[in-house]
Order: structure tokens, then C-alpha cells, then sequence
């Protein structure tokens, strides 16, 4: 791996902590100086980081979570404006209501009156944060590095594989697997249920109504209006869109620079597994939000199916893929490590155009494995970041 990405890895991941700090904090003052002597910078030059990686700056990000805690404690609780305020971080009540207004359009109880919709949103809390919905509850993946963290009032539903059957629990062949916690799911009172399984929608409905939205849909332009119009927030996701298409635009301006008629291949190691990546999951960013070029045998397989997921390969089949950018998402285990050890000292390897030109990326699974808008937007620039840093 290279310094380069080394240096944005740590940046990123700096910037991934003070937000946390942020969400776990954020009833006390806390300042910008504060939180670059924690990320180890100057205030100026972590205000241009974080605004970079987590997409607004630290005080947009900071008064956004202590919103979405003003508006749980509003809807959830009895408690007074003044005490809303207050374990918000908004230490003048009067502030609060004045800002209150102008960000959401209503007074703070007058919000409180109002009837509130709470949304399951269980594969789809990336949506959600594009929306500026809070969910009731998610199953969050742990591929969800590009995400904020979940506030103490959203519940995480999720259950892990390891522990989705209890011990001597027998499973049916027909049965479902369980993905779900679906007591804590019922805990969270949810007025309608989001999901991507089908083969859950049964147990959910006993739960609240439950909507399909297909995980093989657009998450951009096909998902989030669904949501939208769900959840009455379809101009806040025609808004979303269009902020997307217009920064989309303007990496496909700076790679028409830098990158211009260039081929980007994405391959996953995950054992003795060796997979190129198609249009859905990792490839969205580079060949439908930037339009870059795949390799032809990739193309080939693109024009067959226009949704083609991904395809694995030997060792042997590598160069039938060659392309001069190549994004390598490695998964985090020792097996994977040896199995890219040993890919590295085979000629398919050394010869290949993007190892020779020194234009191979590395990039977090935890971050490139989520299929979400913000999962994307934050792959998008990732990816100019890196093909044009690889040019300098």
C-alpha cells in the first residue's frame, strides 16, 4: 500500500472519531479547537478534512445530531423545551427555539404536536441520514464505516450470523434464517416497517406494515424516492439527488484531466476467493456515478447483464481483466493477507497494467462493501482522490 493511502486511511479515520466523540458528547460544549488538538491538527486544516470525508463542516455536523436529539426528546418525551434544550447541548433555551424554527420550519412545540411517522428502516439507514429521517430502528451492517454512528434513541435490530441461531436450536428447511431481533424490533413501536426480505415480510407484519423496497433497485434513483415518498420526504430525496449528480459532475471534469479513456478494474480477495466486481456494489461509484471505463472483458459481461453483480476468477483469469487503475478491497482476516501475498509474487500479478504503472488502490472493505446513497457519494470521492493522487 502506499503513503499516500496510508495518510487518507488515517485521516479518515481521525475524522471517524471526532464525530463519534461528537455523538457521545454532544450535551457538552465542545469546540473546533477541541476536537482538532484531538485529531492532531491545526482547527483550520481539520475543518477542510472533516468536511472532505464526513461531507459537512464540524459545526453543521454538531448541530445536526444535536437536532435529531432534540426532535427524539420532543417526540418521546414529556420533558420541557428548556430541558430539550439543555440535553441537546443548547445551553439558551431561546437559541434553541430560534434555531429550531428556522432549521425545521416549526417551533419545537408545535413539532411535538404534530403527528410522527416512526419508521423501521432496517437494510436502509443510509437512506434515512440522506433524508434527514431518523429512523426507530435499523439492522445495521458493519460495512457501514462511511455512516454516522446510531444515536442512543435509534435501536439496532440486527443480529449477528454468528448469533442468529441459539445453541441446540434446530432450524427448519422452510423457516426463514432469522436476521432479526424481532422483540427489540417491537420495543421500538414502529408504525412501518422498511425491509429488503422478502422472506421476513411475514414475521414483520405481525410487528407493523411492512413495504418491500428490492435490494437489486437503485439505491439512488429507484430506492430513496421510494423512501421518500414513504415517509413524505420526496423533495428532500430530489434534492439529495440533485446535489449528487452535480458533484458527480464535477469528478467527472477533474478526471476527464486526470484519468481520461483509463480502464478501473475493482477485485475483492476474501480467502481463496478472487472476485471482479461489476455496476451494483463497489463498481456503482466508478462506472455509473463517474462513468469511467471498465475492462472489455468487464464491458462484455455489462452488456449481457446490465446489473451484473460480480464474477469469480482464478489467478490465471486476472489479465483478462487488465485495466490502469485497479481498486483492491481486501478482506481483514489472515487468510486473505497470504492469499494477496501470493497473488503479488505470480507474473499475472506483476504484469498487470496497474501494478506496473503503480496505480493500485486500496480501499476498506468496511467502506466499500455498503450500498447506500452516502455509502456511494463517500466511494465516489474516495476514488477521484485516489486516481488523481496517483497522477501527482
Amino acid at each position: 500500500m502506499t503513503a499516500f493511502p496510508q495518510r487518507a486511511h488515517k485521516a479518515r479515520r481521525n475524522m471517524e472519531q471526532t464525530a463519534a466523540y461528537m455523538q457521545q458528547h454532544l450535551h457538552e460544549n465542545i469546540t473546533r479547537e477541541q476536537l482538532a488538538a484531538m485529531a492532531g491538527l491545526n482547527p483550520e486544516h481539520y475543518s477542510r478534512l472533516f468536511r472532505k470525508y464526513m461531507g459537512h463542516s464540524p459545526t453543521d455536523y454538531l448541530n445536526g445530531l444535536r437536532m435529531d436529539r432534540a426532535k427524539y426528546l420532543l417526540r418521546e418525551t414529556r420533558e420541557t423545551v428548556r430541558a430539550v434544550a439543555k440535553q441537546a447541548g443548547f445551553p439558551d433555551p431561546y437559541y434553541f427555539s430560534r434555531r429550531f424554527s428556522r432549521l425545521v420550519g416549526m417551533s419545537p412545540s408545535q413539532y411535538r404536536m404534530r403527528p410522527h411517522l416512526r419508521l423501521a428502516a432496517l437494510e436502509y439507514y443510509g437512506h434515512c441520514v440522506a433524508l434527514g429521517l431518523q429512523p426507530s430502528a435499523v439492522a445495521m451492517s458493519p460495512n457501514s464505516k462511511c455512516l454516522p454512528p446510531l444515536g442512543r434513541e435509534i435501536a439496532d435490530v440486527a443480529i449477528s450470523p454468528d448469533t442468529a441461531v441459539p445453541s441446540g436450536e434446530a432450524v427448519h428447511p422452510n423457516q426463514p434464517e432469522r436476521c432479526y431481533d424481532l422483540e427489540q424490533l417491537a420495543r421500538s413501536r414502529p408504525d412501518m416497517i422498511i425491509t429488503a426480505r422478502k422472506e421476513q415480510a411475514s414475521s414483520l407484519s405481525d410487528i407493523a406494515p411492512t413495504v418491500i423496497i428490492e435490494m437489486t433497485d437503485d439505491p439512488i434513483y429507484e430506492q430513496l424516492p421510494a423512501i421518500g415518498k414513504l415517509a413524505n420526504r420526496a423533495s428532500a430525496a430530489a434534492h439529495w439527488i440533485a446535489c449528487f449528480e452535480r458533484d458527480a459532475a464535477a469528478f467527472r471534469r477533474q478526471l476527464a484531466v486526470h484519468a481520461a479513456g483509463q480502464t478501473i478494474a475493482v477485485l475483492r480477495i476474501r480467502g481463496e476467493i478472487l472476485q471482479i466486481y461489476g455496476n451494483q456494489i463497489m463498481g456503482y461509484p466508478l462506472y455509473n456515478a463517474l462513468r469511467l471505463h471498465p475492462p472489455y472483458k468487464l464491458y462484455q459481461q455489462l452488456v449481457v447483464n446490465r446489473h451484473h453483480h460480480s464474477s469469480v476468477i482464478t489467478a490465471d483469469e486476472l489479465p483478462n481483466y487488465n485495466a490502469d487503475h485497479l481498486f483492491v478491497v481486501l478482506q481483514p482476516d489472515e487468510p486473505s493477507r497470504q492469499a494477496l501475498e501470493r497473488l503479488q509474487a505470480m507474473p499475472c500479478w506483476q504484469q498487470y497494467m496497474a501494478v506496473v504503472s503503480g496505480n493500485v488502490h486500496y480501499v476498506d472493505m468496511r467502506r466499500w462493501l455498503a450500498f447506500d446513497p452516502l455509502s456511494i457519494a463517500s466511494q465516489m470521492a474516495e476514488a477521484v482522490e485516489l486516481i488523481v493522487a496517483s497522477k501527482a
